[in-house]
């Protein structure tokens, strides 16, 4: 358990503590984080993770969203998808070439993402849950690039 206390300064005018849990239990890995505002009038906060992935060839993603919001040249949402990527994405995507910079909504809470055997070891997989308050998915899968987030 990390715990960290705050106090309201200058640089920051709210008290408030974190705290991140890491236990693993056999093959599993469980990361638990809040964040509460111990000052009397409201903060302006998020907390979250940005798990950053390996993107090899043959990575799929497989989740269930309603829809994702699609984008301008500055990454603003425009308007709403409820298929193409979203139907991908329920099939499971294989994330060679693909490129998201994307939220999406009506997400399930659950993931897979899955890796081929390769030169890193057997195939693999990693399922993501998460808690009934989180229902939007973000993907980031620049052009190129090797990795990938999933959060």
């Amino acid at each position: 358990m990390l715990a960290l206390a705050v106090e309201a300064s200058p640089a920051w005018p709210w008290r408030f503590s974190a705290r991140q849990r890491i236990s693993l239990d056999g093959r599993s890995l469980s990361v638990e984080i809040g964040l509460t505002n111990e000052d009397a009038l409201a903060m302006p906060a998020g907390i979250g993770h940005h798990p950053y992935l390996p993107r090899t060839p043959g990575t799929r993603l497989t989740t269930a969203c309603g829809a994702m919001w699609q984008t301008d040249g500055e990454v603003m949402p425009t308007g709403l998808e409820t298929d193409g990527v979203v139907d991908d994405l329920r099939a499971g995507a294989l994330l060679e070439g693909l490129v998201l910079d994307n939220n999406f909504v009506g997400w399930a809470r659950k993931a897979r993402i899955d890796w081929p055997a390769d030169d890193r070891g057997p195939a693999r997989s990693l399922h993501l849950e998460a808690g009934p308050v989180l229902d939007h998915f973000v993907v980031y899968a620049p052009p190129g690039a090797d990795h990938f987030c999933a959060e």
